[in-house]
């Protein structure tokens, strides 16, 4: 279907083409979009990329995680060099 869509807009563009030439073929196209044809279409596409998604979104989260576990430990770390460098400063 995207490849239509290029072909029925894209590619017909030549030097003399104008942005109502342009808009008269996309309208086209989104009339053809909005068809059972068109729907079918869109539909095929979000069955293959909704997977792809939802496995990206995992992944971000597990990242996240794996961040928020970096960001504690060197807080954790942070306040255990302060609390030797007040402890040391105490034994002066």
């Amino acid at each position: 279907m995207c490849g239509r869509i290029k072909g029925a807009v894209a590619r017909l563009y030549t030097n003399t083409t104008t942005l109502n030439d342009v808009k008269e073929r996309l309208l086209k196209q989104f009339e053809i979009l909005e068809t059972e044809e068109g729907r079918d279409a869109i539909s095929k596409v979000c069955t293959h990329v909704d997977p792809i998604i939802d496995k990206l979104k995992k992944e971000m989260n597990e990242f996240e995680k794996v961040e928020d576990l970096d960001s504690e430990e060197e807080e954790d770390s942070s306040s255990v060099s302060d609390n030797l460098s007040i402890s040391d400063s105490s034994a002066e």
